[in-house]
């Protein structure tokens, strides 16, 4: 009974295609109008033809995953039992066929709530050994740098200025860039440092602003103020390219700090995690205009600002980064603790065919879930490890409190759990990523079929 319209807003969602809004619906109401949108979008999409298939395509793709996030997420405030399934849940199951022609749940497991579990460890072990790593000053991590650096230039003797590039990973330098001095002194530090261990770091920010910006909840919640951040969560079960953080429709509702807060996000292990390589907005105009210049200066060893290849990661209690590998990084504890778990890289995985395979160094390996002693070591959530299942063997754990920065050499297998009712970490990666990043776009746009 209602004119059809060119757009509408339902839920703060601008729907961009005729349809009717009924700005009377209430909030636990609207995930239903988005289910039934995507439906309706769905079935437009199926039976189009020719320019009308055309045009319905980017009409579904300028809505759909927008609905489903924002639906996702009022339907979570509401309480109200089933809800719609995520873009990432989504595209997990397309991501499965994509890869296997074989069909797998529509939902990923639900997450399990480890907040009480860790609060119970935490008061059990407060007494206990939180480290057994190696620990050196922020001094002697850059007498290292020096001595690495001093060791290695001689032998760019005479070569072009190119070789002698002290931000060799900015824009417009070539990619991949591991042949200039500091991009082979980055790699060198990260493994003599501690002998090819992962280690710990002291009093590396501590001219940092975020030192004291940082220094409590309402602290960092007040920094933040209304800057709005878009949730992740672990999903990197053994089928996953790692996709989910290079695209941005895969990402969960934005919301602020405060807001994460109090929705209690992290018993979802919901968390915010900002790659600036990588980053969009929002997350990025929040590391820009608030996280990026409370973390400077960067030490000496670490890739510049103009390099682009710093993180910072916010989780509150009781969530977790499962198991995973990356090239060599540094990440500094400014807020609450981090529990790590850690294995070298001689640990083996297995890869998307379900095949134990070694790591190789190359940002190109395989292997999504560690293989220890022929047993699968998956976890979505590692906070599991305190209480509720043993971790590996071979695993080292390890605490980070705040102003302790953990160095970890080329793909070393490790995991976190957030100790505390908000921890917040920053850091950076000692690799160019700009060549991970350029491998895992072509393999995401080869699956997918994307230019």
């Amino acid at each position: 009974s209602k004119p059809m319209l060119s757009h509408c807003v339902c839920g703060g969602v601008t729907l961009r295609f005729p349809f009717t809004c009924d700005k009377r619906m209430s909030k636990p109401a609207l995930p239903l109008l988005h289910l039934a949108v995507l439906t309706w979008l769905r079935q437009l999409q199926a039976t189009s033809t020719g320019a009308d298939a055309a045009a319905h395509e980017a009409v579904v793709t300028a809505n759909v995953e927008e609905l489903l996030l924002r639906g996702d997420d009022l339907c979570q405030d509401a309480s109200s039992g089933d809800c719609a399934l995520s873009a990432l849940q989504r595209r997990a199951t397309g991501w499965q066929e994509a890869l296997h022609g074989a069909k797998r749940p529509e939902r990923l497991p639900l997450a399990v709530d480890y907040r009480e579990d860790v609060q119970q460890w935490v008061r059990e072990h407060a007494d206990g050994p939180s480290c057994s790593l190696a620990r050196v000053s922020a001094e002697t991590a850059n007498e290292t740098w020096s001595r690495v650096l001093a060791r290695l230039a001689p032998a760019f003797d005479g070569a072009g200025p190119g070789a002698l590039d002290r931000t060799p990973w900015a824009t417009g330098r070539p990619a991949p860039n591991t042949d200039p001095l500091y991009a082979q002194a980055r790699a060198a530090f990260a493994e003599e440092l501690f002998g090819g261990q992962p280690g710990i770091v002291t009093g590396v920010g501590e001219r940092w602003p975020a030192m004291e910006r940082w220094s409590s909840t309402e602290a960092l919640v007040s920094r933040l103020a209304d800057h709005i951040m878009s949730y992740e969560t672990w999903v990197i079960p053994e089928w996953s390219r790692e996709s989910d953080w290079l695209r941005r429709g895969d990402r969960f509702p934005d919301a602020t700090l405060a807001d994460y807060l109090l929705r209690n996000a992290s018993a979802r292990n919901f968390y915010f995690f900002m790659v600036e390589v990588v980053a969009k907005d929002p997350n990025l105009k929040a590391f820009r205009e608030v996280l990026g210049p409370d973390i400077l200066p960067y030490p000496d060893w670490a890739p510049t600002v103009d390099e682009r290849h710093a993180f910072v990661s916010i989780d509150a209690l009781g969530a977790s980064h499962g198991w995973h590998y990356h090239p060599a990084v540094w990440l500094t504890q400014i807020l609450g603790r981090k529990a790590w778990w850690l294995m070298p890289p001689s640990v083996p995985g297995r890869d998307p065919g379900g095949q134990v395979v070694p790591l190789t160094g190359s940002v190109e390996d395989q292997a999504k879930v560690p293989v220890v002693d022929g047993q699968d070591t998956a976890s979505l959530n590692t906070c599991e490890y305190l209480g509720n299942r043993a971790p590996p063997p071979s695993a080292t754990f390890c605490i980070t409190s705040p102003g302790e920065t953990m160095v970890l050499p080329h793909q070393w297998w490790h995991s976190t759990c957030a100790l505390d009712g908000l921890t917040a970490a920053a850091g950076g990666f000692l690799w160019d990523m700009r060549r991970s990043l350029h491998w895992r776009l072509t393999e995401a746009a080869r699956v997918w079929g994307e230019e």
